[in-house]
């Protein structure tokens, strides 16, 4: 091959080369990425499911815990905390609804030597459908912080906390509960992720939930 040739052939792998990286560099026109995958979590103990983006971390410490977390460089943040309760072979709570409120405060309920944390209050809750067509209960918690040592008090506003009702599909208690929440150690850093904890709590799938009454 010529001089010229090889020139030529020089020019084009460049001018190729060139459109390539515009084309990239305005997002690939007429190039529609794939999405991550989702990976799906199916508890069989209690009969639920999730799913969650494949590049995050679940890590079940029981049936009854578990949580979700994206990798960092310092280590995995947990952003998703999911917790199975459950109400004693006698229930001492006239409801569902009862059971669920009193089971709010266990979320929050931390020490360590300088500060208490509690959630005395429901402040608010919502009765719906989640997109997957089950039936879940949120809430907003009043969190309060009391600081030993001075004895400095602080009130924020928790949540949302995402309550599902297992009891048809577990009949073994009078009451069962799944619920989804952001830890609170993450809440009070403000690293929690709100739109992640929706994310997953909107694809909570129950076949029991299916008979479950229409909220008023």
């Amino acid at each position: 091959m010529s001089t010229r040739s090889l020139t030529i052939a020089l020019l084009l792998t460049l001018a190729t080369a060139a459109l390539v990286a515009i084309w990239y560099s305005f997002g690939m026109p007429g190039f529609v990425p794939t999405p991550p995958a989702d990976s799906t979590y199916r508890n069989t103990r209690f009969d639920y499911t999730f799913t969650y983006p494949q590049e995050y971390t679940l890590k079940e410490f029981s049936n009854r815990y578990l949580t979700i977390a994206r990798e960092e460089r310092k280590g995995p943040i947990d952003l998703v905390a999911a917790s199975i309760v459950r109400e004693a072979n006698e229930s001492a709570f006239p409801d569902f609804e009862t059971f669920v409120r009193a089971q709010m405060r266990l979320l929050c309920a931390a020490d360590n030597p300088t500060t208490s944390m509690d959630c005395p209050t429901v402040r608010e809750q919502t009765l719906m459908k989640n997109s997957v067509g089950t039936f879940v209960a949120i809430y907003t918690l009043d969190l309060v912080s009391s600081n030993q040592e001075t004895g400095a008090v602080e009130t924020k506003t928790f949540g949302p906390v995402y309550a599902y009702n297992l009891t048809k599909g577990n009949i073994d208690a009078p009451y069962t509960a799944l619920v989804l929440y952001s830890p609170v150690i993450r809440f009070m850093e403000g690293t929690h992720d709100v739109t992640f904890l929706e994310r997953v709590a909107g694809s909570v799938s129950i076949p029991e939930s299916e008979t479950a009454p229409e909220p008023e």
